[in-house]
């Protein structure tokens, strides 16, 4: 069953054509998720609109959220399939690819062909890899940079120091201009780690590493430089102050969680690998002082894992970075086990694959309350009915945590494994071609927007917002929406003679009838984070007709 392990260019090919079906296929179906992605291709439309690549604004504000190199990149999609939502998730597919190539490499540097493919084969059909690879923000495309920064150091360090550092910089430099400082600093930390744990840190006397860091000057300082020039230094200071150093130490956002947030975080994000993790990593600690590349992969994953974990906030997509080492080193575990070799008792492998089955059960049940089979008081707001019929997606969790087991029973390792990646990445596709999709629905701000009339965004036409934002809104109306505070802003703006259209929660309009009759309630549709019924209103500076509400579909 796996001859022709041994085969790099078969091997890049499947590890391609397994991406390609799992990350492409309906990728600019869905419409914006909020916040980030409505953030991000807003920036993108309004550069493009200002013909100004250097500053990014949200909403004709400056926004100093991220730096620049996302942007471009969704620029550059958007002038081939247009400005919409492929172009703003398509470079995050693009990076996942770059990095299971820069993973295959690196496991043939490492081991061998095979660890190589199948460390690549479980970070491709680890769900956390591919989600990333379906949402248009920077971590796909930090997630590639800094893989391809620590696999050309350890191919510098494996060689003796003949490898390409300048290439090194590159990496880290497009890391910095991806997503900040961590693009940088904690690649140099795996490295000089790395090299303190071997007691080598006289290379970092080679003169090469003034290269590397001219490297990294020399990418990413410029466009730093002139934001900061444009910007009086505004951009700079926010961004390193409030959306670095404040995450770091307080909690943002209300993202935040206990010291082990990251450890639970990995289950599902590598489900079904996650199985195969503890008794991994176990397995490489064993080796870290006899196995070079062992420790760095160690290394890698935990300074992401412990850096992330004493920050303050918290999200899951902080520690993809740490994904390829972990994927490299299940990836190589797994080759020991499927020659047979054990390391840990059989009963605990029967533990991990009830575990995958209750993972499936879990997911049955998660789907079938949001979909309002008696679902509990504190979901019944937000209840998805097309949901209902993809809730048997949990099952196929279980029954391939079933036919494992039968394989396992037959002493068929080769099955065993087959039967987890085919299952995982049957999952992820029908989550991404058919539960995606059907989420659509419940999502307001791309059919409220399609509400307003067709040149709004030609004439002097005044929108607002109030009690209710999502970032993709000002994406989808195509111009500047105003916040209003308090009803009485929205009474004075409805009455003046301007074409006026506000958008606000339906519980709010009998508030707002109290004080004025001078609008018409044009569209209203749920919407899916809050479960409120959002409406579309107009003043009467413009003549609707009947005036008769239109439920959008």
């Amino acid at each position: 069953m796996f001859r022709g392990y041994d085969r790099p260019g078969g091997h890049l090919l499947l590890v391609t054509l397994l991406w390609a079906v799992l990350c492409l296929p309906a990728l600019g179906v869905p419409s914006l998720w909020d916040i980030d992605e409505g953030n991000n291709l807003e920036c993108v439309r309004e550069m493009l609109q200002a013909d100004n690549w250097v500053v990014p604004t949200f909403n004709y504000q400056l926004r100093t959220d991220k730096p620049a190199l996302l942007y471009w990149l969704q620029i550059g999609a958007s002038k081939l399939v247009g400005l919409n939502e492929w172009a703003a998730r398509l470079p995050s597919a693009l990076a996942v690819l770059l990095t299971l190539w820069s993973v295959y490499g690196l496991g043939m540097r490492m081991f061998s062909p095979r660890v190589a493919l199948l460390g690549s084969l479980v970070l491709l059909t680890a769900p956390g890899v591919v989600a990333a690879g379906h949402f248009a923000n920077p971590d796909a495309v930090l997630l590639a940079c800094t893989t391809a920064a620590l696999g050309l150091f350890w191919d510098d360090y494996a060689r003796g120091g003949r490898g390409w550092l300048g290439g090194v910089g590159l990496c880290a430099g497009l890391g910095v201009l991806a997503k900040g400082p961590v693009g940088f600093v904690l690649p140099a930390a795996v490295a000089f780690l790395f090299l303190a744990f071997r007691g080598e840190l006289r290379r970092l006397l080679d003169g090469r590493v003034l290269g590397l860091l001219g490297a990294v000057v020399l990418v990413a300082a410029p466009w730093y430089g002139w934001v900061a020039a444009e910007t009086r230094g505004v951009w700079v200071r926010e961004f390193l102050y409030v959306h670095n150093l404040k995450r770091a130490s307080g909690v943002m956002e209300n993202h935040g969680g206990p010291f082990f947030y990251y450890l639970l975080v990995l289950m599902p994000g590598l489900l079904p690998w996650s199985l195969f993790l503890g008794p991994a990593v176990w397995l490489s600690w064993q080796q870290r002082r006899t196995e070079p590349a062992v420790s760095f992969l160690l290394i890698w994953a935990g300074v992401y894992l412990l850096v992330f974990s004493l920050a303050q906030t918290k999200l899951p997509n902080y520690v993809l970075p740490a994904y390829p080492a972990l994927a490299l080193l299940v990836g190589r575990y797994l080759e020991r086990w499927l020659g047979g070799e054990s390391f840990v008792p059989p009963w605990l492998e029967r533990v991990g694959l009830v575990g995958l089955a209750l993972a499936g059960v879990a997911v049955l049940v998660a789907l079938l309350l949001l979909g309002g089979f008696h679902p509990p008081a504190f979901l019944r707001s937000r209840v998805i009915e097309a949901v209902l019929p993809w809730a048997s997606l949990g099952l196929l969790w279980t029954a391939t945590a079933a036919l494992a087991s039968w394989f396992e029973d037959q002493g068929r390792r080769p099955a065993v494994l087959v039967t987890l990646a085919g299952g995982a990445a049957l999952f992820l596709l029908l989550v991404g071609v058919g539960l995606l999709p059907v989420l659509e629905a419940s999502k307001a701000t791309k059919k409220l927007a399609a509400a307003l009339p067709p040149d709004h965004h030609q004439r002097e036409v005044r929108l607002l917002a109030w009690e209710y934002f999502q970032p993709s809104l000002v994406f989808y109306c195509r111009r500047e929406i105003q916040r209003v505070d308090h009803v009485e802003g929205l009474v004075s703006l409805l009455n003046l003679p301007q074409e006026t259209y506000a958008f606000l929660p339906e519980g709010r309009i009998a508030s707002l009838q109290q004080r004025t009759q001078a609008f018409d309630v044009l569209a209203r549709h749920k919407e899916l984070y809050s479960g409120k019924t959002i409406v579309l209103i107009g003043n009467r500076a413009r003549d609707y007709g009947s005036g008769v509400v239109h439920q959008v579909p």
